[in-house]
């Protein structure tokens, strides 16, 4: 390993504190001890650091944006009502869609050429990753979720207990 010299300044505290350390790691008077210490303290401190970014990169990507799930609810939203218009269904949980009509419901809606399918297969890769869609066949969708707003849905019970209240009020502050 090939070695470099480097003149630094340091506090005299921070110097008296680590030569104090090194002194009882390693004998007395042994040569190289301050340096081999200092590059080991450097490691460690590398090491941790970049453990600390690779784990807040995980973090970041271990849960979808909130911004592309915003994204695609509000894509479905349009699909729903462009195909209740043109199609003339009323589109809820469940409702199985062809493949073709949501192709062309996202190419008019998001203005796209209709010979290049490459975008409408993302927007539908992203429908299906956030569980908006499901495949339920080769040529067919199920709705899983209508993209609609979930604060404007009103109870059809009006006898909802408490408990429940409480983790309906949980889920849409975590929605939030």
């Amino acid at each position: 390993m090939k070695k470099i010299r480097k003149n630094i300044t340091l506090p005299e505290d921070v110097d008296r504190d680590f030569k104090d350390i090194v002194a009882r790691l390693e004998p007395p008077f042994k040569k190289g001890a301050y340096g081999k210490w200092l590059a080991r303290a450097l490691r460690d401190f590398i090491y941790s650091h970049s453990k600390q970014q690779q784990s807040a990169k995980n973090l970041q990507f271990s849960q979808p944006a909130v911004n592309e799930i915003r994204k695609n609810r509000e894509l479905m939203q349009m699909i729903v009502k462009t195909l209740s218009w043109d199609k003339g269904i009323e589109i809820n949980r469940g409702t199985a869609l062809p493949v073709i009509d949501i192709r062309k419901a996202i190419t008019n809606i998001r203005n796209l050429d209709p010979r290049d399918p490459r975008t409408v297969t993302k927007w539908i890769n992203r429908l299906l990753e956030h569980e908006f869609i499901r495949k339920k066949n080769y040529n067919m969708f199920e709705v899983l979720d209508t993209g609609q707003n979930w604060d404007e849905l009103e109870p059809t019970n009006s006898e909802i207990s408490e408990e429940t209240q409480h983790q309906c009020d949980i889920v849409k502050e975590e929605l939030r």
